[in-house]
């Protein structure tokens, strides 16, 4: 597909260089415009896997990387849900061929690094300039610039902040009212090498097997994936119950497990197996929000996207390609732009399109990471109840299945893969695009 290019090429910070920051880059740059990255890091700013879910995988398809894709990613064959203490399995949502074919794109595990580098590349060969070691401490939206720690100040037309929960760029738009309150939980993610599981007769299964295994504790939970980096991994992320205050909004550090005192002795013996073999753990505090009132500051000249602009719980299925929706809608607006009086207009057309969609994304997410670490008690009975009744409805084929059962499974599933930000992006300025131009015609006119 050709991309359509503005015909006033504007100047862009992107604030992060995070898979998020490097998207939005790359999509902005198609659309003809001039893009600096700015970035405290040294290259990654994590490590551990990721999914790339349809909507996602579209995108990535879109920009060329399908053959790469190939090569890197694990496609994602089943959901599997598990007891918590034993391991036993007590439901099952399997992505069958025929509506993976209608999302047209796979369920990807793939590893974080891996993908960054990808992109690293696209943006590197569009010529769009990359500075780390960089740290950003103030945007002012009335030039715009970007202050740095050196005190060095840079101007553009627009910046995004593409900078996580910790967002400076969200700071500036939301003030106070982007703070939100710490959850009882706190997200810890680790990574084994396939070949130690392979060397274990009870750890081989999870190694070998390309499905999304969680297992349901009381009041917590427990879930994994295999990727594929410099070598292969298995993802674990566990969701337990613990002091936030240790913790940052962040996935820069380290750790040790034993510094950590987490309690999962309470879980199936081949996860703590798993867990145990790793050599670090990273933290990272998951603290509630409601949906941000405004992504876009009110001067049109600074906002946010990815994880800065979308209150999801952390290493959730739609993090990433929440961003990567962010970065495509984004440089598909920008691809309409033939006038500078067009700015506040088509930067309102990103929050007016991406806000519904964030809420309904940070509503399903919070729901189903709710669902899945229900303490012990009615709700959390009804729900095994409830999977152990459609594990043999699940396990029929596509074209068997009971009509029900699908309809019940798969409708928040399909709201969420089927979503195609470059769509919606059309569909808005079909409606509202001829009003724009009118306007800026008008405008020049009276100029």
């Amino acid at each position: 597909m050709e991309d359509e290019q503005s015909s006033v090429p504007l100047s862009f910070i992107v604030i992060g260089g995070s898979i998020a920051g490097l998207a939005c880059a790359y999509s902005l740059r198609r659309a003809g415009h001039d893009v600096l990255v700015i970035d405290k890091a040294t290259g990654p700013d994590r490590t551990g896997a990721i999914r790339s879910p349809p909507n996602m995988t579209r995108i990535l398809k879109e920009w060329g990387l399908q053959s790469e894709l190939e090569k890197m990613g694990i496609i994602n064959s089943r959901i599997v849900f598990r007891q918590g203490n034993t391991g036993e399995k007590i439901g099952t949502i399997i992505f069958h061929d025929q509506i993976m074919k209608a999302f047209r794109a796979d369920y990807l595990f793939l590893q974080y690094g891996r993908l960054w580098s990808l992109l690293y590349r696209l943006v590197t060969e569009a010529g769009i300039t990359v500075r780390f070691k960089s740290t950003i401490t103030s945007v002012d939206p009335s030039q715009p610039s970007v202050t740095l720690s050196s005190g060095e100040s840079l101007s553009c037309d627009i910046v995004v902040g593409a900078d996580g929960y910790e967002s400076v760029a969200r700071r500036c738009i939301l003030g106070d009212n982007g703070k939100g309150v710490p959850d009882r939980r706190c997200n810890f993610t680790l990574s084994v090498p396939a070949s130690v599981l392979r060397a274990d007769p009870d750890l081989k299964y999870f190694a070998d097997e390309p499905e999304w295994n969680a297992w349901l504790g009381n009041g917590s939970c427990i879930h994994g994936h295999p990727a594929v980096g410099s070598e292969e991994w298995y993802s674990l992320s566990l969701i337990l119950p613990a002091d936030s205050s240790a913790y940052a909004e962040n996935w820069n550090t380290e750790r040790p497990l034993a510094e950590l005192n987490l309690d999962f002795a309470s879980y199936d013996p081949r996860v703590r197996k798993m867990v145990d073999l790793a050599k670090g753990v990273t933290p990272i505090k998951f603290v509630r929000h409601e949906p941000f009132e405004n992504l876009v500051h009110e001067s049109g000249k600074v906002l946010v996207i990815g994880d800065a602009a979308h209150p999801i719980p952390p290493h959730r299925d739609l993090n990433t390609s929440t961003a990567v929706e962010d970065a495509m809608t984004f440089g598909s607006i920008f691809s309409r732009l033939t006038s500078r009086d067009q700015i506040s207009g088509l930067t309102t057309a990103f929050e007016d399109i991406r806000q519904p969609r964030s809420a309904k994304v940070v509503k399903s997410e919070h729901h189903r990471l709710d669902f899945l670490s229900l303490p012990v008690g009615p709700e959390q009975q009804a729900r095994d109840d409830g999977l152990r009744a459609l594990l043999s409805l699940a396990q029929l084929d596509w074209d068997n299945a009971d009509e029900d059962y699908l309809r019940e499974t798969w409708e928040d599933y399909i709201a969420m893969f089927n979503y195609d930000a470059r769509e919606v992006v059309d569909d808005w300025w079909t409606k509202w695009g001829p009003v724009m131009r009118r306007a800026s015609v008008s405008q020049q006119v009276q100029q």
